[in-house]
């Protein structure tokens, strides 16, 4: 039988990584390979919110605080090296065949250095360089392409899989004349959550339109953005504003600050605090809009299939890969990149529930789809 580690050092901050694990581990039932899940203590807890039914061909370990801490302190190539160290150590301690990475790029540098020639491994790429070519340095180009010539070219690097881009994969195999490219869709997950009244919660009415940034506010979700696009609109009584998720700290001050200023003529609303599955689906369900303003675009979004699922359309900058699935799959409106005023009237434009619950994205990204790619599709 052959054995499969599948290692994740990032499951106890939960997002995708908890779930892309727990969409594996629901798969080892239609597999004949022998699972190792190496994953942090914290995943203990943050597993908490799915169902793990039984799976006779998985095993746990799990990995202190205090050594993953060791590792994530150091920088750069220091920091790729010893994570490469760490992974070299549980495949031989488990006497793997093959590992699957979550996020392949955080150590790609160094498997063919550091993991045993036998072994094959395969994991999921985000970033696509594609959409920011036109904006990297020639040193990142180049930087860039030999990764993909690394991956394509050493023979331990089994399949590499590419998040929510078809055209990407055929691009891919093509440029680097390989077959190492797949296709993952990035699946909707439809838990049993408990209904929340968010407008009743938040104090907006049923005749209110309810705007939505949700999520961790980082830099790339743009909160700032979306702020200073409202203090350039027109106040208007029926519009509310609500920014929720935890505020990154590096510009959680200046979210405040502006929320502050804005609502003294416009109904703005910061929930900050890591959201449950229940608040979240509840905020996408009850909201008229979502923004998927990134700032990076190279890379696709969850919060669009949530979107879909609920019938609750977007406003998305019409270049890299969000705008090319919010158009290919109608999930909502286009804006230019960074234009105030392209946003404004996208704003201006919303009606109530424009989009079909009902429509293919969501139909076509179950975590069955994801399941099937990993374990049975060639």
């Amino acid at each position: 039988m052959t054995r499969t580690l599948i290692f994740e050092i990032n499951a106890g901050e939960g997002g995708h990584h908890i779930e892309y694990l727990h969409h594996i581990y629901l798969g080892a039932e239609i597999t004949n390979n022998y699972l190792v899940f190496v994953v942090p203590e914290e995943f203990k807890k943050t597993s908490e919110r799915f169902d793990w039914p039984e799976r006779k061909n998985v095993s746990f370990q799990y990995i202190s605080t205090a050594e993953i801490n060791s590792v994530t302190t150091k920088k750069g190539f220091q920091k790729i090296y010893h994570l490469c160290k760490m992974l070299r150590y549980y495949t031989l301690k488990h006497s793997i065949d093959s590992v699957f990475l979550i996020s392949l790029a955080n150590y790609l540098l160094f498997i063919p250095l550091l993991l045993p020639k036998r072994v094959k491994v395969s994991g999921i790429i985000y970033n696509i360089y594609l959409y920011s070519w036109h904006k990297l340095s020639i040193k990142k180009k180049v930087e860039q392409m030999l990764i993909h010539i690394v991956l394509t070219k050493c023979k331990i690097f089994e399949r590499i899989y590419i998040l929510n881009d078809r055209s990407a994969v055929a691009y891919f195999n093509k440029l680097y004349v390989s077959e190492k490219y797949f296709y993952l869709p990035d699946p909707i997950i439809q838990l049993p959550t408990k209904r929340i009244d968010t407008r009743k919660m938040l104090g907006i009415p049923e005749d209110g339109i309810f705007f939505l940034q949700c999520g961790n506010q980082n830099i790339r979700k743009n909160p700032l953005k979306i702020l200073k696009t409202i203090s350039e609109l027109s106040p208007k009584e029926n519009f509310y504003y609500v920014i929720a998720g935890k505020l990154h700290p590096l510009i959680k001050d200046e979210i405040v600050r502006n929320a502050n200023i804005l609502g003294k003529v416009h109904n703005i609303i910061i929930r900050d605090e890591h959201l449950s599955y229940d608040m979240m689906n509840s905020l996408i369900e009850d909201s008229d809009c979502m923004f998927l303003l990134y700032e990076n675009n190279t890379q696709s979004s969850g919060f669009m299939g949530y979107a879909a699922l609920h019938g609750t359309p977007v406003i998305a900058y019409k270049n890299g890969l969000i705008g090319k699935i919010v158009k290919r799959y109608h999930l909502g409106k286009l804006v230019e990149p960074n234009n105030c005023n392209d946003i404004k009237n996208a704003i201006c434009s919303i009606e109530q529930k424009g989009v079909s619950k009902n429509n293919s994205y969501s139909v076509n990204h179950t975590v069955g789809d994801f399941i099937d790619k990993i374990f049975i599709s060639k």
